[in-house]
């Protein structure tokens, strides 16, 4: 089996690991060859967007599976939860109602950098006239962009007596797994895959890491093997099997989103990962316990 990457030295002792990898590789290649290369496969507004989430989530997928590989899991299992929240907003936007996802998500592009601006002008006043002097014409660009995008929305929009909104959704991200979660077809062999569950493992477990809760001194993420403090190495083959997931959940949701007719061969690609997950897991991880 040939990667198209190049990873670290555990692939090389655990040689089993590659078979995860190319399932990650193969969602985003498939993804893209499928959904076609002309500007009418992507010329939509929402395929653009789309088509730019997806340039996030394969980098976000391949520092994944760089840190697993060079030994870093718990490295990469709080990135892992970021690869997740890519996943969910993706996959509202896909389902949701167009009013309520994709909409609000594009009108909300043009508010970032004036958001951004202000957020400096509030905390550090003179660090904003510093850029004031130096950026004036490009502040004054978002600034003009953000009106007219609010006055396209509100056409009563008045900077000086109304505020931006400070998301474009008000949901928190369980709740948009928990509304994804009723919208998509039950019967869909991907799509039913419940995000809302994903979020209580991947989730709510990374963010102990994140946020350096005493849950990371825990054997949850710390194991004393043969006396030698390490990464839980269970997080090693995890971690690749969570993000060939991720990885195939929304690429396939894209892809099915753009070329509805396309989508076997990612619905095949599944079968065979679930297969795997099944087959090898107590078997890689006893190889990890040794390589390691």
């Amino acid at each position: 089996m040939k990667l198209r990457q190049t990873y670290g030295p555990l692939i090389d002792a655990v040689p089993e690991l590659k078979e995860y990898l190319n399932v990650s590789e193969q969602t985003f290649i498939l993804a893209s060859e499928l959904g076609g290369n002309s500007p009418a496969d992507w010329g939509t507004l929402e395929a653009g967007v789309l088509s730019l989430l997806m340039y996030h989530s394969l980098n976000a997928s391949l520092s994944v599976r760089l840190l697993t590989t060079f030994a870093q899991p718990i490295e990469a299992f709080a990135l892992l939860r970021i690869r997740f929240e890519q996943v969910i907003v993706s996959s509202y936007l896909i389902n949701s109602d167009k009013k309520e996802g994709f909409d609000p998500f594009i009108s909300d592009i043009n508010r970032t950098d004036y958001r951004y601006s202000q957020a400096i002008k509030n905390i550090d006043p003179t660090l904003y006239g510093f850029m004031e002097k130096i950026f004036k014409d490009d502040i004054e660009l978002v600034k003009l962009k953000t009106f007219f995008n609010e006055r396209s929305l509100d056409p009563s929009f008045d900077f000086d007596k109304d505020q931006l909104k400070s998301n474009w959704t008000n949901l928190k991200k369980y709740d948009m797994c928990i509304k994804r979660d009723k919208l998509v077809d039950k019967n869909d062999p991907i799509q039913s895959i419940k995000l809302s569950q994903i979020y209580l493992s991947i989730y709510k477990s990374a963010s102990i890491y994140i946020h350096c809760e005493t849950g990371i001194l825990t054997e949850n993420f710390l194991s004393n093997y043969k006396g030698q403090l390490s990464p839980n190495i269970v997080l090693v083959l995890t971690n690749l099997i969570n993000v060939a997931q991720l990885d195939l959940i929304q690429n396939y949701e894209i892809l099915k989103f753009i070329k509805p007719n396309k989508t076997q061969k990612l619905i095949d690609l599944y079968s065979s990962y679930n297969e795997m997950v099944l087959r090898d897991y107590q078997f890689i991880i006893d190889k990890i316990v040794k390589a390691l």
